[in-house]
């Protein structure tokens, strides 16, 4: 397995917290639009499945499966989550977003409101993952890697034709959402298995060519180029336009250039570091504030500043301190499972 540390990882998140931040924020300042960006910012979310899923599951491969593991695994992805999602959705209520009936049908994932939809299809897959990447760790060392690429590739198929993405009755179930997921598993084991060089030009050119087929396929561009009204077309796309992102995710792990050199630079690490939190608020931010001043190009880059503002003192506050405790209790099992080797190694002995 290659290095663990993926070096720009929160690069691409903060490359996908700045889609959703300025395509929410671009559609509702500007009423006119709205309408043309339809479905736009849905990419950025898609990047932050895919990448997650890529995430966990490369530390499943490293690590392999145990009780003491897969238990850190559920405990570190639900305090990683839902304290801060909980938190979220009360300041949302307090602020007299909703009520408190819709509170309660929210944390308990009843019911969402505008982004949150996300949180409880992404909190779903964890618990998936791991069995997907058990079976996916068993067929690799049984028959071999390819093997276990055609085994996702499989669930992918089996996915897409049970829950087609062309049924909208499955918006906002994670099963809609699971090839999106199991593209960033693929990736997974795409990258532990095969060591493809990639030259920095080479890596600048595909990734500027699927740029360019995503710009070419929002709203506006795509409806003069079919002549049909396409707004809203990005919504459901996510099979077929996840491959393209994974491709990206892959180029910017494994390559060079100068998208990856942007993606390193501070700044988008510091927001793909603060992006969860800013993601959980930033619609807060925009909702008080785009009402008075629509079409204020001004009040619009600024409240985009606040968004991320807002998103760094919700970090701080809330986000560091749960991470710290998380940590920590995650800690706690990975000694435990030490301890339980090193007495079963000496009770062999």
């Amino acid at each position: 397995m290659p290095n663990k540390h993926i070096q720009t990882a929160d690069g691409i998140r903060g490359l996908a917290l700045l889609i959703v931040v300025v395509l929410h924020a671009t559609g509702l300042f500007f009423p006119s639009l709205h309408g043309a960006l339809g479905g736009t910012a849905q990419p950025g979310v898609w990047l932050f499945f895919i990448l997650s899923s890529f995430l966990l599951t490369c530390k499943f491969i490293r690590s392999g499966f145990s009780f003491h593991g897969v238990t850190s695994y559920i405990l570190g992805r639900t305090l990683r989550i839902i304290p801060l999602f909980i938190m979220s959705v009360g300041i949302y209520y307090l602020c007299g977003m909703f009520d408190y009936d819709k509170f309660i049908s929210i944390i308990t994932f009843q019911d969402t409101y505008i982004h949150l939809w996300t949180i409880p299809v992404e909190f779903s897959f964890y618990f998936i993952l791991p069995v997907i990447a058990f079976a996916s760790i068993k067929i690799k060392k049984a028959f071999g890697s390819t093997y276990s690429l055609i085994f996702l590739l499989l669930l992918v198929a089996c996915s897409s034709c049970l829950f087609p993405y062309t049924d909208l009755s499955y918006n906002g179930m994670m099963v809609w959402y699971l090839p999106v997921f199991l593209y960033g598993m693929i990736l997974a084991f795409a990258y532990a298995s095969y060591e493809i060089k990639v030259t920095w030009w080479v890596s600048d050119a595909v990734c500027l060519i699927i740029i360019l087929a995503l710009l070419l396929m929002a709203p506006v561009p795509f409806s003069y180029i079919t002549g049909a009204d396409k707004n809203g077309w990005f919504t459901n796309k996510f099979v077929i336009l996840g491959p393209l992102l994974t491709t990206f995710i892959y180029l910017q792990i494994c390559g060079g250039g100068f998208i990856n050199t942007l993606l390193k630079t501070p700044l988008m690490e510091k927001l793909g570091k603060f992006s969860f939190s800013i993601y959980l608020l930033h619609i807060l931010i925009i909702f008080k504030v785009y009402p008075y001043h629509k079409n204020d190009i001004s009040m619009y880059f600024l409240t985009i500043v606040l968004c991320f503002g807002i998103g760094v003192i919700g970090y701080y506050v809330i986000e560091s301190p749960m991470e710290r405790l998380r940590h920590k209790l995650m800690g706690f099992f990975k000694n435990k499972e030490r301890e339980y080797h090193s007495s079963s190694a000496t009770a062999v002995k």
